[in-house]
């Protein structure tokens, strides 16, 4: 999601990761989680060591609360959190993705070979994009420099610094043009390997997020004051404009696009999505996507501020477009009829949310969640179809591939997990 800059060589903040500078509790203090509850009191025994039968029943408690790794391949190799992840096009043969170490990797998905390590970035890479031919790589730190590799294993081919923090980054879906956004408020539009440089004019806020209609000659950016714009790509001209009253209260934490480029829709940390048409500039309507959560209090936010009503996701359904699904940090899920503008289904008392991925030939919805599941859905009835289970730390990002058939999960741990997805039983 993006949001205000961050220092250079700090990771977005992690859910599940203690202070680095952590203390050893002494014997009469209690060990607390991040929630507030007490795991368990620490106490010394004469000898200096629990008695055997005591760690014997905490390890089978531990084994207990494991959940099942149902992944077909784990890919490791990050220090630090994997932070984001893709899957490359016609059916998924190479998994990348981009960490906290300051690099991005290449993997196999038939056999979880290594096929490429990155070098040169110097910070933490957020973005990895595969070009629409699958044959180029584009990577992104948060630092502002992009680098382009030829596939499956090198060699770089292309660089850019774009002298600001990188809050976007994406390939135009037919040609070999690659898009992003800064943190000064700035659209890039490159010609890979060539180079040639066109820019998206900024206002002076900070790009958070972006779409690109299926036409490919439209890109919606969303913005840090909550504003949004529709750019004619090929002129750089600004179509519309949803400022002012058609503005969201909080940035903008991610764009969605119809798959018929009739509607474009912004949501945001407000909690709230608004759909526009993208002809007209029209606000059509407005759509409460946390209603019974309330704002963070003062303080409890996040760095870049996030809480609990903060839309993490929103995505139109691709084989049925007039669905419309949005997820919260909050863990409140929402399956919309885009007609009506009414939730057809919500779900809530999830875990956190960190992401959404339509499969590309059915009503079927899959939701990263922080407490390290993938939930896998069937968006017309909402029935829970399966829990994609592997380690206990969050799913900061997935990707499902072109044919449906992999689902790929970044995680806090460093590691990717690639899972089949199968059809479920029937009932």
């Amino acid at each position: 999601m993006g949001g205000a800059g961050r220092e250079h060589d700090t990771p977005p903040p992690s859910p599940f990761r203690g202070d680095d500078g952590e203390r050893s509790p002494s014997p009469d203090e209690l060990l607390v989680d991040d929630d507030g509850l007490v795991l368990e009191e620490v106490a010394t025994l004469d000898d200096g060591s629990p008695p055997d039968d005591e760690d014997d029943e905490e390890d089978a408690a531990m084994a207990e609360e494991l959940p099942e790794d149902v992944s077909r391949l784990t890919l490791a190799g990050h220090t630090g959190s994997a932070f984001c992840c893709a899957l490359s096009p016609a059916g998924g043969a190479l998994a990348a993705s981009g960490g906290e170490d300051d690099c991005a990797r290449v993997w196999r998905t038939d056999t979880g070979a290594l096929q490429l390590t990155t070098d040169g970035h110097r910070d933490s890479v957020a973005h990895v994009a595969f070009s629409a031919d699958g044959r180029l790589l584009a990577t992104g730190d948060m630092a502002g420099l992009v680098q382009v590799y030829q596939l499956p294993a090198g060699p770089k081919v292309w660089d850019f610094d774009i002298g600001s923090d990188l809050t976007w980054l994406g390939w135009h879906s037919a040609t070999a043009a690659l898009l992003a956004g800064t943190q000064d408020g700035a659209g890039w539009m490159w010609r890979v390997p060539r180079g040639d440089t066109r820019t998206l004019a900024g206002h002076g806020s900070a790009w958070t997020a972006a779409a690109l209609l299926p036409d490919g000659a439209r890109l919606l950016a969303g913005y840090e004051d909550g504003s949004a714009r529709l750019f004619q790509l090929r002129s750089g001209e600004t179509l519309h404009q949803f400022g002012g009253a058609l503005a969201h209260s909080a940035a903008v934490s991610c764009a969605a696009a119809q798959p018929a480029g009739v509607l474009v829709a912004t949501a945001s940390l407000d909690g709230w999505l608004r759909l526009y048409s993208a002809a007209s500039g029209k606000l059509l309507g407005a759509l409460d996507c946390a209603p019974d959560t309330p704002a963070a209090a003062a303080g409890d936010a996040e760095e870049d501020g996030a809480g609990p009503r903060s839309v993490e996701a929103a995505a139109f359904g691709v084989s049925d477009p007039g669905l419309l699904a949005t997820a919260t940090v909050g863990g409140v899920l929402t399956v919309w009829d885009v007609t009506t503008q009414r939730p057809r289904h919500r779900l809530t008392g999830l875990a956190g949310l960190s992401g959404l991925r339509w499969a590309p030939a059915a009503a079927r919805l899959f939701a990263g969640c922080l407490d390290g599941a993938v939930l896998q859905l069937d968006a017309r009835s909402s029935r829970l179809e399966c829990r994609l289970t592997s380690a206990p730390c969050g799913v900061l990002q997935i990707d499902v591939s072109d044919d449906g058939r992999q689902l790929l999960a970044a995680m806090d741990d460093g590691k990717l997990r690639l899972f089949d997805v199968t059809e479920p039983e029937p009932t």
